[in-house]
């Protein structure tokens, strides 16, 4: 999902929540502040301080029944505006009939019955046109080329021209390139375009395609972070979780990498930043002792910073308690013959350039707490795939490169699995299958499991 279309998923919940909010005042000023109060006066006048505590309750519990009915959900920002109407009447309907129920069952007399009404058809009034702002203002971006992907179309005849037409006709993609086949042509042009960031996904058109350029599409695509829809279901597609969708009536088979997008995103970014920051605050105390002993031992300097491949592919500075001597980094190629597993990522049993305490860090995963300012600064995630480093990335088959779509973690399946123990492609099995079933439940399982792995030191080098 691009940047823009996460904003615009994200900014509805607030959106709606002040849409609601301000629905509700709007009614309160028609029945207490407008002509209508002088035409009628209330016979119980609610106080303003105590509407507005109770609007806002009520505008927040209208945010999970919206989710529940699936305004949320990323396939809603280019949907049938019609649709989304539809689900906001029900939804502003199912939150108004909670109220009533409430008033019902507390047996309590409210200020007045025209305000639920006026409140519930100003609801539906508010939300559906602050919808349909935001859906003009993204229309406006888009036909400004502002937030909208590049695509690239394999195939050739009716089904590809018409794809064409709909995505350029409706703003919703530029098509930088069209490929009538999968060849070495189209691989060399779309890997220069990818390149240049001037490319974001591949549509297939065409239902003949063979067997091995589907699968040669799919380890380009895997190996680039490109998303991937075919207008014909393929049993190669057949891997994952699969969105169905539509460009100008043709159905589309989306391969839904991994739920870590949309909302699943955005939960696991606030979830690493409220626990990165508890986790920080608890392991500043050791955090001190350990600085104490490196001092000690081999004075000077503490944390060691190195780059390691991201999210996508970008570089960062990893941060690390020094657990080797100065200078061992450029040893590494001459010790990487001793590598005891196969693969781009070597390990060594007996680092002679470890110290005494950085083995006892190692052994107990301490060196890898300053990691958590990687974690509250985006660069990395509490759980996910070992950040590895760019020689060892440059070695990566296509296959592999599948893993960085998700951020790395400090911990995660292949740490909990045997760590360094691990033979390379059992390591990104696991990662891979992490990045195809995420979920809340497995992120807490992994971490609830972590000590138990550090404390058992399997494959701790």
């Amino acid at each position: 999902m691009k940047r823009w279309d996460l904003f615009f998923l994200v900014i509805r919940v607030p959106l709606d929540f002040l849409a609601l909010f301000g629905a509700a005042l709007t009614a309160y000023f028609l029945r207490f502040e407008s002509v209508i109060a002088a035409w009628r006066p209330g016979t119980q006048l609610i106080t303003p301080e105590s509407y507005v505590k109770l609007a806002i309750t009520l505008a927040g519990i209208a945010i999970p029944v919206f989710a529940i009915s699936g305004l949320y959900r990323p396939r809603k920002l280019s949907g049938s505006l019609a649709d989304e109407i539809v689900q906001i009447f029900f939804a502003v309907s199912g939150t108004a009939m909670f109220v009533v129920a409430a008033i019902f069952f507390r047996q309590e007399f409210f200020a007045s019955r025209f305000i639920v009404l006026a409140a519930w058809a100003l609801g539906i009034s508010c939300v559906a046109a602050e919808r349909l702002l935001v859906r003009l203002i993204r229309a406006a971006m888009s036909a400004r080329g502002i937030g909208i992907p590049a695509v690239a179309i394999i195939g050739s005849g009716k089904p590809a021209e018409v794809i064409r037409a709909e995505l350029e006709r409706r703003h919703k993609a530029v098509v930088v390139s069209v490929f009538p086949r999968w060849d070495a042509a189209a691989e060399a042009e779309l890997a220069r375009r990818r390149a240049e960031f001037a490319l974001d996904e591949i549509i297939i058109a065409d239902p003949a395609l063979a067997d091995s350029d589907l699968r040669g599409i799919m380890d380009f695509c895997d190996s680039r972070q490109l998303g991937v829809r075919s207008a014909a279901l393929h049993p190669l597609l057949q891997r994952g979780a699969l969105g169905m969708g539509f460009i100008a009536g043709i159905p589309t088979i989306e391969l839904q990498r991994t739920p870590l997008e949309g909302w699943g995103r955005v939960y696991k970014r606030i979830f690493d930043l409220v626990f990165g920051a508890l986790c920080t605050a608890l392991a500043i105390p050791i955090g001190i002792m350990v600085a104490i002993a490196i001092i000690v031992e081999d004075r000077a300097p503490v944390f060691f910073a190195q780059t390691r491949v991201g999210r996508l592919g970008k570089l960062f500075r990893i941060y690390k308690f020094r657990s080797m001597r100065p200078g061992a980094h450029e040893q590494w190629q001459e010790l990487r013959e001793r590598s005891e597993r196969e693969g781009p990522v070597p390990k060594i049993k007996d680092d002679p350039r470890i110290t005494r305490v950085g083995r006892i860090l190692r052994r107990w995963s301490i060196d890898e707490l300053p990691q958590l300012l990687n974690v509250l600064r985006g660069e990395m995630s509490l759980v996910g795939p070992r950040p590895h480093l760019p020689e060892e990335v440059a070695h990566y088959g296509s296959r592999h490169r599948r893993v960085l779509l998700l951020s790395p973690g400090i911990t995660g399946l292949a740490q909990i699995s045997g760590r360094a123990d691990l033979a390379f492609e059992k390591e990104v099995g696991l990662d891979t299958f992490y990045m195809e079933h995420w979920s809340p439940k497995l992120d807490l399982a992994i971490l609830a499991k972590t000590p138990l792995a550090v404390f058992s030191r399997k494959g701790a080098y």
